[in-house]
């Protein structure tokens, strides 16, 4: 942790830091009040059970929040590390203090650099990586933003020492082309969440539900933890927390969930009777925005909500595109969150095309649908395909649409033998006049014809026999 906080001091320099991107040094103050998270095993509303499930609430509406509080608390630890080394400063010293006293945890925004900084990965050139030490000088250390190493006795270890980020941790380069060829759907994805959807439900969580039309924010984290990872600690959810990159990579999860919050601005937590069984939830049980955020306690007696930690600002700390902003200022809000520039539209009419893929997913004692989807507006114009004229594209992708199964290892397997898999084709028109701030869906139409009577294709039952269902 010490070797952390002074490399994250060493690279911020003296100046003053917020959550930022971790390239960015023309940073603003932060609030710098004691803000407190803690943290106790066997938290919770109920005591815990005999599962391996944990605190972590995946596929429920409160995913997005559940790690606010988690992220905070890494950060309040940090900080109070950079304080204590900080302290023992014999050169700037007190432009080190400030400068501890407002250190907030750097993110990663993949949605516009694929790649993180190379300190992150690229263990050949940055093996090792130089501090500031108290008395001004510099010093070489080995790498800590490589992997985690386990101090002896001191909590739980994962399944190797040291962490590793992917099972091709000496190939450089599979790994760069990994991720960048996640990129491109990563900003698509991004994209239409922020632009197109309106409802918390749809936009935080990837418990499926009739309606949805994209990938959600909780999907698109977790096949981030997989490209990211490609086998390491970090696709495995009880050691995930264990690499160094977890906490810019959920930072950044975090931002997404403020900018959406900044345009949806009257949109919050929707109830469902979604909780997965953990520690400290029952299976199917209500979840809702004052359901308990354990084990993060923010008192003696209580722990965080989601409705406490809706204006993020509470656990001090804001993101570049608010800066200046007073959250609680709804009109201020609405203001910001109107684009620079107005769209452009050369059509008045714009088709987004997914392809869906949907399977039942055992969850403890009940089965749920699990969906994801993947853009092929840009593919089908590449090909030269009118995305306007529905027959071209439906008759195209029945011809050439493919799908194919492939494990986390890597490992190819036979469409045919994932019974409970599904894939179908789905369009949203978007409509917008000349000098609209941001296209309006008109609903979702299907394409269930271009996948019947495949492998793995829509099933035929009635309601599906017509295209645009």
């Amino acid at each position: 942790m010490t070797l952390l906080i002074m490399i994250l001091l060493t690279r911020l320099g003296l100046q003053i830091a917020a959550r930022r991107p971790l390239k960015i040094v023309r940073i603003r103050t932060s609030k710098s009040e004691a803000f407190t998270v803690c943290l106790t095993d066997g938290a919770g509303p109920e005591q815990p059970v005999a599962v391996p499930a944990g605190y972590c609430q995946h596929g429920t509406t409160i995913f997005s929040t559940w790690h606010r509080p988690y992220c905070a608390l890494m950060e309040q630890t940090i900080n109070r590390h950079a304080t204590d080394i900080a302290a023992v400063y014999k050169v700037n010293r007190e432009e080190w203090q400030k400068t501890a006293a407002k250190l907030r945890h750097p993110y990663w925004d993949w949605a516009l650099h694929p790649l993180p900084h190379k300190e992150f990965y690229d263990h050949r050139q940055f093996s090792q990586v130089t501090i500031t030490l108290p008395d001004g000088t510099s010093e070489p250390v080995d790498n800590p933003l490589l992997a985690y190493r386990v101090h002896s006795g001191k909590g739980p270890q994962p399944p190797t020492d040291p962490s590793i980020r992917t099972q091709h941790r000496t190939s450089i380069a599979f790994e760069r082309k990994t991720l960048q060829r996640q990129f491109k759907r990563t900003r698509q994805d991004i994209a239409t969440l922020l632009l197109e959807v309106h409802d918390w439900f749809e936009f935080g969580t990837q418990a499926a539900r009739s309606g949805s039309s994209t990938n959600s924010l909780e999907a698109l984290h977790g096949t981030l933890h997989v490209r990211i990872g490609d086998g390491g600690h970090i696709n495995i959810e009880s050691s995930a927390a264990f690499d160094p990159i977890f906490w810019l990579h959920h930072c950044n999860v975090d931002r997404v969930v403020a900018l959406w919050q900044a345009i949806n601005y009257e949109q919050w937590i929707s109830p469902q009777n979604d909780s997965d069984l953990t520690w400290v939830t029952n299976l199917n049980s209500l979840v809702d925005s004052n359901s308990q955020l354990a084990p993060f306690w923010n008192s003696q007696t209580s722990f965080w909500t989601s409705t406490q930690c809706r204006n993020w600002t509470a656990l001090h700390y804001t993101y570049p595109e608010f800066d200046g902003l007073n959250m609680t200022d709804a009109a201020a809000v609405l203001q910001r969150r109107k684009p620079h520039s107005k769209f452009n539209y050369r059509l008045l009419s714009l088709v987004e095309y997914f392809m869906v893929y949907g399977l039942p997913k055992l969850r403890r004692e009940r089965g749920y649908i699990m969906e994801g989807f993947i853009h092929i507006t840009g593919d089908l114009i590449q090909r030269g395909i009118d995305i306007m004229d529905a027959s071209s594209v439906e008759r195209y992708l029945q011809e050439n649409l493919k799908w194919a199964i492939q494990t986390s290892a890597g490992e190819y397997r036979k469409v045919e033998d994932l019974k409970s898999l599904e894939v179908t084709v789905i369009d949203t028109p978007l409509y917008g006049s000349e000098g609209a701030d941001i296209p309006v869906i008109s609903g979702v139409r299907k394409h269930n014809e271009v996948t019947f009577d495949k492998p793995g294709g829509r099933v035929r039952v009635p309601g599906h026999a017509s295209a645009h269902t």
